[in-house]
């Protein structure tokens, strides 16, 4: 039988997906608190590994069901100190420095910006093989434009080559999950009517890339970036 769904299905099923497994997770951190309140027994560094990885699932999930769930109608504005501890607690469990390079005067953005917003983040992740540095930031470039620029910068830095060849040609049906996450940014860009494009920075170039009170060094890096339609309100 071939059927085809919408976007909103999908969003529903992670919805469930996140909420059938943050539950469980907040037992296991509530039960750990409780027994070391009880003082029964338990290694501490063991205690302190389990809540670490109990905290960093519980924030992937939170940022997962942002970045693929529902949040509302397209143009709803969601507030940035709403978005901004999400982002920052996926990237506390993570070797990647992530520097949140988005002007606080802008105040909110629409739920379209958001997702966009935060599958980007997924995409510039993939540019990293080990350790690194991510800096966001969203400016508007004129009245009726918002930009996401995100620059990835780190040792051996590259646009992984399944994710050219999705962004670049017909990706292979069906897209295996490598490759998931490109096809996605180029779904939702074509759904919110955004303009994606992405490039490397030689080495020198990168130099010139700046955020607000952030300076990368000469080094190679991604850019990738996001334009899309936004009236401000």
């Amino acid at each position: 039988m071939n059927m085809h769904y919408s976007l909103g299905f999908f969003e529903q099923l992670m919805v469930k997906f996140c909420h059938d497994l943050a539950g469980p997770i907040g037992a296991v951190a509530n039960g750990l608190e409780l027994m070391e309140d009880l003082g029964e027994g338990g290694d501490g560094e063991v205690f302190k590994l389990v809540r670490q990885s109990s905290a960093t699932v519980s924030h992937r999930l939170r940022y997962f069901r942002m970045a693929y769930g529902v949040l509302g109608a397209d143009d709803q504005l969601i507030g940035l100190g709403d978005i901004k501890p999400v982002v920052e607690n996926y990237y506390s469990g993570e070797k990647l420095r992530f520097t949140w390079g988005i002007d606080p005067n802008l105040g909110s953005m629409p739920v379209s910006a958001v997702k966009l917003m935060m599958n980007l983040l997924l995409v510039g992740n993939a540019c990293l093989l080990r350790a690194g540095e991510i800096v966001l930031s969203v400016d508007q470039a004129n009245s009726d434009q918002l930009v996401i620029t995100l620059t990835a910068q780190g040792p051996g830095v590259l646009i992984p080559p399944h994710y050219e060849q999705v962004w670049n040609e017909q990706p292979s049906d069906p897209v295996d999950q490598k490759a998931v996450q490109a096809l996605f940014i180029k779904y939702l860009a074509h759904q919110y009517n955004a303009k994606f494009s992405h490039h490397m920075l030689k080495a020198g170039e990168g130099a010139r890339v700046t955020a607000p009170n952030h300076q990368f060094d000469g080094s190679e890096a991604v850019r990738l970036q996001l334009s899309l339609p936004f009236v401000a309100v």
